[in-house]
């Protein structure tokens, strides 16, 4: 073909924009899937995405292609997006569980009712049904017994914690999706003399439980955010004020002072979108409070599993005692509220620990920290399932009376 009969491919500007356009539209459900947190929606479906597959090197995998498609499914697209906006739609439209395990009440009122979905209500069943079985606030009873000796033996103050949740506090925004027999044994729970009030009221200097007060409380604007599982803001704020007068430590009219209503994200990230919310937030900045997070690295030596812990060290605190606080993850979200009145708290979230590492962890915190207080801090339904309770304080007990052994 010479030259003169040689045609000349000349493309317009619309056209190459239009091509452009065509390959951006193919790339970007690659691209999406990439930068998609695969984690995040892993969790909220409560099952494990497809993994890529092997090639069938040996042409032995039948399910090779289907197993492709899997993954294309699962990786691949918008997937990750639209199953955020479909929660969402769940949540602000419809007003209906966005995930099995979350329940919605009323004026979007959300209650954790299970760490999984095969029994959506555990949670609830067992705050409000399982309270009532003698064998376990027997053991439970025991248990606290024990720790509190325990703590004696090495000369520690011990105490207890507990903080009402909002089943308890809110029975009444239980929606009609949880069962009428569970929404009113939590009702009468949250009225009756329950076991944790009952333990308190036996033990006042040792137990905190404050339910009355937290129930004539309940209704002040932003007491307990709404989207919370965890305590936070007001309500943690109270409870720490509380607890701190019955250790015997004031804090006084500046435990208050620069608080403010903000707006941040709850906790509860497992819907799978972010539910922001106006909460309380207390500065403390008379106190001087500075918190380092994964400190001390002594926490380690005996808790190779630890993740959630903290060192708060107050500049000007209430008083000069030192604590070392245990908590299940509730307890960690009100332990910060506490460090205005004690020079310094190792706040540890104890749920993975090892029961026969507490002693050993104790006694190294009190030699090299001075810790001159124990406190147990969580929320009613873990100290009613136990909080490894029974587990601690058996341990406890053996180790103190084995180092009694002349």
């Amino acid at each position: 073909m010479d030259g003169k009969n040689k045609a000349l491919v000349r493309l317009s500007l619309p056209a190459i924009l239009g091509i452009l356009l065509f390959a951006l539209l193919l790339i970007l459900p690659t691209l999406a899937g990439f930068y998609a947190d695969h984690e995040a929606r892993s969790s909220w479906e409560k099952r494990a995405l497809a993994q890529w597959p092997k090639l069938p090197w040996d042409h032995e995998d039948e399910n090779y292609f289907a197993s492709l498609q899997s993954f294309i499914d699962d990786h691949i697209g918008f997937a990750v997006e639209l199953n955020r906006f479909y929660r969402k739609l769940k949540f602000y439209i419809y007003r209906d569980n966005p995930i099995a395990n979350i329940v919605v009440g009323n004026d979007r009122f959300v209650f954790l009712g299970s760490h999984n979905s095969t029994n959506p209500h555990a949670i609830l069943e067992a705050l409000c049904v399982e309270e009532t079985r003698l064998e376990r606030q027997a053991s439970i009873k025991e248990g606290v017994g024990v720790l509190a000796w325990s703590a004696a033996i090495l000369e520690l103050r011990s105490s207890f914690a507990i903080f009402p949740s909002k089943p308890v506090l809110y029975p009444e925004s239980l929606p009609l999706t949880v069962p009428s027999a569970l929404r009113e044994a939590c009702r009468g729970f949250s009225l009756r003399e329950n076991f944790p009030a009952q333990l308190a009221a036996s033990r006042p200097q040792h137990i905190y439980y404050p339910l009355t007060e937290f129930q004539r409380l309940k209704d002040e604007p932003h007491f307990y955010p709404p989207g919370n599982f965890h305590a936070q803001g007001r309500s943690a704020h109270a409870f720490a004020r509380g607890f701190l007068a019955m250790l015997g430590i004031l804090v006084g009219e500046q435990y208050d002072r620069g608080a403010q209503v903000v707006t941040e994200g709850a906790d509860l990230q497992a819907m799978g979108f972010i539910y922001q919310q106006p909460v309380w937030h207390y500065p403390y900045k008379d106190f001087g409070v500075i918190r380092a997070n994964e400190q001390p690295e002594l926490v380690l030596r005996y808790y190779p599993l630890a993740t959630d812990f903290a060192h708060f060290t107050t500049a000007s605190p209430a008083s000069d005692r030192t604590a070392l606080v245990l908590t299940n993850s509730f307890g960690a979200f009100v332990a910060p509220h506490l460090a205005p009145g004690f020079r310094e708290i190792f706040q540890v979230n104890i749920n993975d620990l090892d029961p026969i590492q507490t002693l050993p962890l104790m006694r190294a915190m009190q030699n090299q920290h001075a810790i001159t207080d124990v406190i147990y801090l969580v929320h009613d339904t873990g100290f009613i399932n136990g909080f490894k309770l029974t587990q601690l304080s058996q341990a406890m007990k053996n180790l103190v009376i084995e180092d009694l052994r002349p």
